[in-house]
């Protein structure tokens, strides 16, 4: 961070006006040793009314002013408990109006909602939360969402992800700040909280639920933590907790690794990595695990599940050991269904995970596509080439082979790696009938060839190309095109374009440009069809 006047809270002289005020500076510490906020930001607070979300929201308060941070606080009521969610409701709303801050709040009954969905209570309500948060910060623009975490909930998350088998991903238990979610109170344990907010009289809402032992989490906060402390003393915790820091950083780094593969597996594709969850899939060739550690196929895969759905929170182990069984060459189609709509599909030389809430399977598969894979721009017919062809009136055959020849001349590597046929061909307009040309097959076309200025050479889609769709009159963007004729994002990269030395005169295998048309006055066609070897 780089704040004006320092970078701890007792800089601030804060602290010292308030019994147990190294709470506040222990939680600054937190804030400056993870980089969680800049000045000028807006933040905005979950807050339950809870001790810990009315300290957070609190300690965001006595700082406002001298970091000028613009602070909102959300509020849902869950309209649970016999009517004390209610309570709840009207308590954060005078807590938040007292400190002047903005509160967005929501009423909604989250148990019908999630039956709904088919979603437990806790999990769907964790779901509602998040994307009504979401909603809000990008309607107000808002930098940061602060979460009220602590270490005790922390530890809790630990020992559900070690019960679960979540692997190292999840006993990596909680992180600090996640992108623009920040969990300033994380180092902080609730009793210390607690004892802050009792000692200045500051008041919270108790939610009795939580005394429960219905779900895991109340299991192993109220029966399993307290069991382990008796036995071993309190500060198993801390050592628990070391360790948790530890294997966080080996997980950060196992990640970083795996998200620097899947950048390059997208990136060759023609793919930004910032449109992956929006297309919602992730096509990986099966060759990218063959030389990999254990640990970078795993969060390999955990990563594009998390790219892909916003989140791999309940993909466990076992899913992802059931997944690299099948990352291999060859071998039969296989088909996995995980949680929350996520689809693992192997068929051939890749494997696809996939969001089915996004997209179909049949979308992600290039059977129904011709796709050329070009390392650069290869020139299929010059000018000598075809005065050659029109006086000796010979079809000419170009074999586009894979780009690892690299003495070939016409270089283009295939999606699959095998090769394709370009066959080349002129006709006199008597020697074609009009009904040949409208019944021809996708991957041919017809075109005048008076309107084609050679050389022509074959390439990829570029940002920015644009042409004539043959029937129309205005030019389009090619991207558009291939929107609006649905082709998967993924095979855009490898549709090959042909081009003459002016113009884009035909998208192999989906429409030539109204520019290169048989009209009236044709009397010399040109003739190109494309298939796979």
């Amino acid at each position: 961070m780089n704040f004006k006047n320092g970078n701890k809270l007792h800089d601030l002289n804060i602290s010292d006006c308030f019994k147990n005020g190294e709470t506040l500076s222990k939680v600054m510490e937190t804030v400056r040793k993870f980089n969680m906020i800049d000045l000028g930001n807006s933040v905005i607070i979950s807050v339950s009314g809870g001790p810990d979300s009315v300290f957070l929201t609190y300690f965001f308060h006595l700082i406002k002013n001298e970091y000028k941070l613009k602070l909102y606080a959300f509020h849902l009521d869950h309209m649970t408990r016999n009517g004390e969610s209610v309570k709840d409701a009207d308590f954060v709303k005078s807590f938040c109006s007292n400190l002047g801050i903005k509160i967005f709040s929501d009423r909604i009954n989250v148990r019908e909602w999630c039956n709904e969905r088919k979603l437990g209570f806790q999990e769907g309500a964790r779901i509602l939360r998040k994307n009504l948060l979401g909603k809000y910060v990008m309607e107000n623009s808002i930098d940061k969402i602060a979460i009220a975490h602590n270490s005790d909930d922390n530890l809790e998350t630990f020992f559900m992800n070690l019960l679960r088998g979540s692997g190292l991903r999840g006993v990596s238990a909680i992180k600090p700040f996640n992108g623009n979610i920040i969990r300033p109170l994380i180092n902080s344990s609730k009793k210390e909280i607690i004892s802050f907010l009792n000692s200045n009289k500051i008041n919270y809402r108790i939610d009795e639920t939580n005394f429960e032992v219905k779900y895991l989490r109340n299991k192993i906060r109220n029966i399993l933590i307290p069991k382990l402390e008796a036995e071993f003393g309190i500060s198993f915790k801390n050592n628990i907790l070391d360790t948790i820091g530890i294997l966080r950083s080996v997980n950060d780094y196992v990640e970083a690794k795996a998200l620097k593969i899947i950048k390059k597996i997208v990136g060759v594709q023609g793919i930004d990595i910032n449109d992956i969850h929006k297309i919602g899939f992730i096509k990986i060739p099966v060759i990218i695990f063959k030389n990999l550690d254990h640990s970078i196929k795993t969060a390999l895969i955990f990563k594009s599940i998390e790219i892909i759905n916003g989140e791999a929170k309940d993909i466990i182990s076992a899913n992802i050991n059931d997944i690299l069984k099948f990352c291999y060459f060859g071998g039969e189609k296989k088909k996995i269904d995980l949680l929350n709509g996520i689809t693992f599909f192997k068929e051939k030389d890749h494997i696809y995970i996939f969001d089915s809430n996004k997209i179909k399977i049949d979308e992600t598969l290039d059977k129904n596509y011709l796709t050329l894979k070009c390392d650069k721009e290869h020139k299929i017919i010059d000018e000598d080439d075809m005065k050659t062809m029109l006086e000796k009136g010979i079809a000419g055959n170009t074999v586009l082979r894979s780009a690892a020849n690299k003495k070939t001349s016409n270089k283009v590597q295939d999606n699959d790696e095998n090769e394709a046929i370009l066959t080349v061909n002129t006709f006199d307009i008597s020697e074609i009938d009009k009904d040949t040309i409208i019944n021809s097959c996708a991957n041919e076309a017809y075109m005048d060839l008076n309107s084609i200025r050679f050389p022509v050479i074959v390439r990829n889609w570029n940002k920015g190309d644009k042409f004539y769709p043959f029937g129309m009159a205005k030019e389009k963007k090619l991207q558009d095109f291939f929107t609006d004729t649905k082709i998967p994002f993924h095979l855009r990269s490898s549709i090959p374009i042909f081009c003459d030395s002016e113009k884009i005169i035909w998208i192999g295998n989906l429409r030539i440009d109204n520019r290169v048309k048989i009209r009236e006055e044709t009397k010399k066609i040109l003739h190109l069809k494309i298939a796979k070897k």
